[in-house]
Order: C-alpha cells, then sequence, then structure tokens
C-alpha cells in the first residue's frame, strides 16, 4: 500500500499587541505551509512584523478567544491547522515528531497532543499540575476545531482518535508579575 500523501499544514495564531513576542512563535513554525495571524487592533507593529514574517494576516475585532481562534481555522488553506499562542514555541524535537507524523500523512488520527512546558519567571515549571500540560493543538479541521461555549480556557476537540507526541511546546506565559497581575 502506497504511503499516504504529505497534507498541507497551516498554522493559526491570534494576536494583540504581541509584537516582541511574534517573531519567535513565528520562527518555530517555518516548517508549516503557511501561517494565518488574525490580530484584534494591535497598536505596537504586531501585524507588521508578522507580515514580513510572511504571514498572512487578518484583521478580526476580538470578541472571545474560541471565536477568535475559530475564525482563524476557517481562514485556514490547509486542513490540517496548527494553533498556537504568541507566547508559544515549537521546540525541535516537538517539529521532528509533527513532521514524522505528517509524512506519514497524519494517518490513524483526527488529532495530536503534546506536553506545553510553562515558563515561569526565567524557570520552567516542571512539577504538579503545570507540567505536563497536555494540549490539543494539532488537528483535521474536518473532524474538529474550538467548540464549546467557553470563550475562556477554550480547549479544541475532535471526533476520532487523539495521539501524543513526543517534545515540548514551551509557552512564556508572562512578561512580568504586572503582566500576571
Amino acid at each position: 500500500m502506497p504511503a499516504s500523501p504529505r497534507p498541507g499544514l497551516s498554522a493559526c495564531i491570534i494576536t494583540l499587541n504581541e509584537a516582541d513576542r511574534i517573531e519567535a512563535c513565528l520562527d518555530s513554525l517555518a516548517f508549516c505551509d503557511e501561517v494565518v495571524v488574525v490580530d484584534s487592533g494591535s497598536t505596537d507593529g504586531t501585524r507588521e512584523c508578522a507580515a514580513a514574517k510572511g504571514a498572512r494576516v487578518l484583521e478580526r475585532a476580538f470578541d472571545g478567544y474560541r471565536t477568535q481562534k475559530d475564525f482563524a481555522v476557517s481562514a485556514a488553506a490547509h486542513d490540517w491547522v496548527l494553533c498556537l499562542d504568541a507566547d508559544e514555541r515549537v521546540t525541535p524535537a516537538l517539529r521532528a515528531s509533527i513532521e514524522a507524523a505528517r509524512d506519514g500523512g497524519f494517518a490513524g488520527a483526527a488529532g495530536y497532543r503534546f506536553a506545553r512546558l510553562t515558563e515561569y519567571f526565567g524557570a520552567p515549571l516542571r512539577h504538579g499540575n503545570a507540567y505536563p500540560d497536555r494540549v490539543l493543538r494539532l488537528f483535521d479541521r474536518r473532524r474538529g476545531g474550538w467548540r464549546g461555549g467557553r470563550e475562556i480556557h477554550e480547549h479544541a476537540s475532535v471526533d476520532g482518535a487523539v495521539v501524543t507526541l513526543a517534545g515540548d511546546l514551551d509557552h512564556a506565559a508572562y512578561r512580568s508579575l504586572a503582566d500576571q497581575l
């Protein structure tokens, strides 16, 4: 039986005033076929930074995290989507896992989850309920998406098998204590 064709992959990011973090996020997504950034009215150059890195930038008024992410997924050119926040980065190990799954045609799964490693004031949180914080962020939008009524602490879900990939998604949650507060 021939191998499945390598599917296209769109990365989707929502932003608001993320100029200081968007470039590193986009750099970590260089293996994707396209990057869609949906911006909610940034005033700090986020849109310009993202466009300069090759992202397709759309502007849309913010009416909730889930709704904004769902809009980004619907705007993607490909059915397989990888959703990140601007403060997240795909590590080399996670990229290798994603590319291996993609090279196999994403066969046998409707979505993929992986561990998110949150940095907190310069150190990774590797214990307690902070790690591994497994998140479903890579999925076939024909079989899932950002569903439900919760606009904050939203989660993607899929109809079908979910496979856990090796590697971490790095998450730099807060710029400072004032940002957290």
